[in-house]
């Protein structure tokens, strides 16, 4: 039986746990709150550009976490068709 070290344990914890707190915290942002609350469009692009960096952030989290543990997305059943 292997046992995890410190480190395998708190990186899938956080991908699956820290990454979705950081969503929440991002639409309670004054960026989130001025686009829906006051309908202000001037943060229309400024929000979808934080939500599509905190997506390839998780991607990129995923990505190193399968590469330090010598897996692949096709190992998780994420496969990549042409």
């Amino acid at each position: 039986m292997k046992i995890f070290s410190k480190t395998e344990f708190w990186v899938p914890l956080f991908i699956i746990i820290g990454i979705p707190i950081m969503y929440m915290l991002f639409s309670a942002s004054s960026i989130a709150q001025n686009l829906f609350k006051a309908n202000d469009l001037d943060y229309y692009i400024p929000f979808w550009s934080g939500i599509i960096i905190l997506h390839w952030m998780s991607v990129y989290c995923v990505a190193l976490n399968l590469k330090k543990r010598k897996l692949s997305f096709s190992d998780i059943e994420f496969a990549q068709s042409k």
